[in-house]
């Protein structure tokens, strides 16, 4: 099964940080020959001599870099990227920076669903698709791209998404809950990283680097 994942990205030292961080895992994901394709989602009106960590991985979409509307198109441009260069897959994982997957546990849960027709996300205020990560079968990337947006682009990408798949699409959706460090207090940050059973971790928080370099030692080292 091929599962396909674009990253939101941007320019900070933070982002680059764990940019960093995620490239050391895909080099472990690859030398185990997992069917895992990953794309860095930027755009482009940054000056080249700040990108730290240029990858192959990479991709640059012509947009402003902001939240909104630029995190929407160049998702949307990144499925058209997709389509155009005939890159197939069975799942599409939309995500940032600041989240922790361990894949092979999420590889495992996909295969228990329907192929087709599907979202697999974490609702917010039980509506929208969180945005630090939404999985989607490939089905629904034609659909996804013929949507116009132009009337929701002052709104939040998790809010137009939930207008595609929810409103006009009416998709199926199987709900996951991710584990928020964000919620978690330092002192108990190595006792959860040790006793937490999940495959998406979000660690946006002022330690998020050494919350992700810790779930990285724990599950890639």
């Amino acid at each position: 099964m091929t599962f396909i994942v674009g990253i939101i990205a941007s320019y900070n030292e933070t982002y680059n940080q764990y940019k960093k961080l995620w490239l050391k895992q895909i080099k472990k994901i690859e030398s185990k020959k997992l069917n895992i394709k990953f794309y860095f989602l930027y755009n482009k009106n940054n000056p080249d001599d700040i990108i730290i960590n240029k990858s192959d991985y990479d991709l640059f979409f012509n947009h402003e870099e902001n939240i909104k509307p630029g995190i929407y198109l160049k998702t949307l441009d990144f499925f058209k990227y997709l389509k155009d260069n005939k890159i197939i897959g069975k799942f599409i994982l939309r995500c940032n920076l600041s989240s922790f997957f361990y894949f092979e546990e999420l590889l495992n849960n996909l295969k228990t669903l329907p192929q087709e027709n599907i979202l697999y996300c974490t609702l917010i205020f039980k509506r929208f698709p969180s945005g630090c990560g939404f999985i989607f079968s490939y089905d629904l990337i034609d659909k996804i791209i013929e949507f116009n947006y132009k009337k929701f682009n002052n709104l939040n990408d998790d809010i137009i998404f939930a207008k595609i798949f929810f409103d006009i699409l009416k998709v199926r959706k199987k709900e996951y809950q991710f584990y928020d460090f964000g919620l978690t207090k330092k002192e108990n940050f190595n006792q959860n990283i040790k006793k937490e059973k999940n495959f998406h971790f979000r660690t946006k928080h002022p330690d998020g680097i050494l919350i992700f370099t810790k779930l990285l030692n724990r599950y890639y080292n």
